[in-house]
């Protein structure tokens, strides 16, 4: 892996294109295909999990701002009075 996280450039795989059958390197390009695949449907499906667990932009924005609005209004009520929402 952190080969490839260090060359991503064609010369670096120029190599292997020459020492490989049409036939093996069609069967790597699908398996790579099947993984590029697969590392975006666990990444959607986190996604998809984070959204229902912590909700969207607009609902954390919401709740940043009420929150901000509750800890502004506490500092502005007296002790013995403080507001309760």
């Amino acid at each position: 892996m952190d080969f490839c996280r260090n060359r991503n450039l064609v010369k670096d795989y120029e190599g292997y294109f020459t020492s490989m059958t049409d036939e093996e390197l069609a069967n790597m390009a699908l398996t790579l295909c099947h993984f590029a695949d697969k590392m975006m449907t666990r990444h959607l499906a986190n996604l998809e999990h984070n959204f229902v667990e912590e909700g969207g932009i607009k609902e954390r924005m919401t709740a940043a701002r009420l929150g901000r609005a509750r800890r502004r209004t506490k500092k502005l009520q007296p002790k013995s009075k403080r507001y309760r929402p």
